[in-house]
């Protein structure tokens, strides 16, 4: 499930693999969840969005309600600075995410 999400005026797109991670998603759709933290592990060989002003994305695992400051960010950010996110902090959970479109693979 390929999600794309709005933090703070900046898009990117997660592909949600895992099971738990997509009833999450849709769990939000349907207004029976108030996650909006999107929490995936950043790799740099995963699924890429190509749309302007998309960050890397990452392979989404969890989308909770809270995050960690580490972890916050843009995705301007992350592009600016991919070595870093990539070595150092090792995973992108933005605050605060809005989900703006879903395409459903599965």
């Amino acid at each position: 499930m390929l999600v794309t999400f709005d933090v703070l005026g900046e898009r990117y797109s997660i592909l949600f693999k895992n099971p738990q991670g997509i009833e999450q998603v849709l769990a939000t759709l349907r207004i029976e969840s108030q996650a909006k933290t999107p929490n995936g592990r950043l790799v740099r060989d995963g699924y890429l969005t190509t749309s302007p002003g998309a960050g890397t994305s990452t392979h989404g695992r969890r989308h909770g309600e809270m995050t960690i400051e580490i972890y916050d960010g843009l995705p301007s950010h992350v592009e600016e600075g991919l070595d870093y996110w990539l070595e150092t902090v090792k995973r992108f959970a933005p605050w605060k995410a809005d989900i703006v479109s879903v395409q459903d693979y599965r």
